[in-house]
């Protein structure tokens, strides 16, 4: 199997990545949205740069199947049967999976492999550009963070918001930003983690409104405001 297609099949036919399994204490449980989320967006990303190098290299074929392999994949997901039952080596393991929580999952695979089929299906050579990630600001927030100093932007109007401008606007947070520990994030997360911000999240955030508002007072009695180097 060549490197390609065993991408391909690392990222959406091995189910049961998507499980943690602890054999000594014979619990079973499964990974958390986010970290899957996360994970498929970075393969996404070293996908689709497999494929932009196969079509400068005109490897059409090799191209015809790793579509075929995700058109496979997609039906495999969308006709999937969400009933479990755990039975590891005789041994009954504890844990409750709900089915909606693996629909989610499979609804995440779903829409990346959606995505690097349109990749594939409008690719031309005049339109094409290298899907590798484009520069972003660092910051020294994390994921949660970020999402919830954007979203008290929003809820106090400095930043509008058209109608069903949020994906974008989600979009663009996550292609212009690094968090303080993922050089990469995407905007499922930045989505996710704004309607849910922990109490520490938000306490972190309104101690630096106050620095902030400390700094106005300090440039208000300033002669001249210049940039911190």
């Amino acid at each position: 199997m060549d490197r390609h297609n065993a991408l391909v099949e690392y990222i959406f036919k091995n189910h049961n990545l998507d499980f943690i399994v602890d054999v000594d204490n014979k619990t079973i449980q499964l990974k958390d949205y986010d970290e899957v989320n996360q994970n498929l967006f970075n393969e996404i990303a070293e996908l689709k740069k497999h494929i932009f190098t196969m079509f400068i290299n005109g490897e059409d074929i090799a191209i015809n199947r790793i579509k075929s392999k995700l058109e496979t994949s997609r039906e495999d997901l969308a006709e999937a049967d969400f009933g479990l039952k755990f039975d590891v080596a005789n041994e009954n393991f504890e844990g409750i999976i709900e089915p909606e929580q693996i629909l989610e999952i499979n609804n995440l695979k779903i829409k990346y492999i959606d995505e690097l089929l349109s990749v594939i299906n409008n690719f031309s050579f005049e339109t094409a550009q290298d899907p590798s990630p484009k520069a972003s600001f660092k910051s020294s927030y994390t994921v949660e963070e970020l999402a919830y100093f954007f979203k008290l932007s929003i809820e106090q109007g400095i930043f509008i918001l058209d109608k069903n401008q949020k994906t974008k606007f989600f979009d663009f947070i996550a292609s212009s930003f690094q968090s303080k520990d993922k050089k990469q994030i995407s905007s499922n997360s930045i989505r996710n983690k704004s309607y849910d911000p922990s109490p520490a999240t938000i306490e972190k955030i309104r101690e630096d409104l106050l620095q902030m508002l400390q700094l106005t007072k300090a440039h208000r009695d300033s002669d001249k405001i210049e940039w911190k180097k």
